[in-house]
């Protein structure tokens, strides 16, 4: 497996750093590759992919990659497929076919995304939600298919597919062989019970194509039901690598065995802890190990 980090890593709300500067420490950390965020979350300028990222840009990207030996795991474009405007919705499909006509410029062949968060009025419509997204979906793998780039989704709480079960429901709504998916076992493990993410990588190990790398707590503490009646997103569970209760060292047991041999890109979005307490607790850890 090779070594990946997503480029949203290197900033906060409102602020990201300069792909040049990304790129030059994650090739001085020893890095394998960087995944390029293209969310809107941050600000339509605040990302390195999509709609607002000019052709130069990407190919200033590609060069300065090359010219530090570094590879693009993928193209983070997540981008919801539920809106209720159609105009909304047909601005994501515009969206994601731009990173991947981005990805065959970067010379990656992943790019994924995410169903989207239920908007009020739609929130309990789920035959409405699940066929604007299959509609959504199909399009998008088509153009992928069309440009030899391979196409994933990404279970997220709070979102349409967010679990192993609504994984069940996407693969067997879909009836598509070339819908593959990004692994992010923490919302699996919010959205179910403590050994989902394992159970997940046994079923559908042959899907999984890339890998996010973040951390959480609190099994089963996400509900859809009850989401729902509210709306109201929280984002409290979340932990950098390491700091949380998942069990990476069981996860890459059951990858290994799975076959994949692809990108783990670090994503830390949680609450709660600053870059220096992460700082600070690698730093205990690696002077525990020293000492030992």
């Amino acid at each position: 497996m090779k070594i990946s980090c997503i480029t949203s890593v290197y900033g906060e709300r409102g602020k990201i750093r300069d792909i040049e500067s990304i790129i030059q420490a994650a090739a001085r950390i020893g890095l394998d590759a960087i995944e390029l965020f293209a969310e809107k979350n941050l600000g339509d300028r605040i990302r390195h992919a999509g709609l607002n990222t000019t052709d130069e840009e990407i190919e200033k990207t590609r060069k300065l990659a090359d010219q530090y030996q570094l590879h693009i795991s993928s193209i983070c474009a997540h981008f919801s497929l539920i809106q209720d405007d159609k105009k909304e919705r047909e601005l994501s499909l515009r969206e994601y076919k731009k990173c991947i006509d981005q990805a065959v410029v970067l010379g990656t062949d992943f790019v994924h995304g995410f169903s989207g968060i239920p908007e009020p009025q739609m929130a309990h419509d789920e035959n409405f939600l699940w066929r604007v997204f299959c509609e959504g979906a199909c399009e998008i793998l088509d153009y992928a298919g069309s440009r030899n780039i391979q196409f994933g989704m990404e279970p997220v709480i709070h979102h349409l597919v967010h679990s192993l079960g609504t994984l069940d429901q996407m693969f067997e709504r879909m009836k598509r062989d070339d819908l593959f998916i990004n692994y992010d076992p923490v919302h699996l493990y919010l959205s179910g019970a403590q050994g989902d993410p394992v159970a997940t990588i046994r079923k559908y190990g042959h899907k999984i194509k890339h890998v996010h790398v973040h951390d959480g707590h609190g099994p089963g503490s996400f509900h859809w039901d009850q989401f729902v009646q509210t709306l109201k997103q929280e984002w409290n569970n979340f932990d950098p690598p390491g700091m949380g209760e998942l069990n990476w060292g069981a996860i890459l047991v059951e990858l290994k065995k799975a076959g994949f041999d692809g990108y783990l890109s670090l994503e830390h979005i949680g609450d709660g802890y600053t870059p220096i307490d992460y700082i600070v607790w690698n730093y205990r850890n690696m002077m525990q190990n020293l000492s030992q």
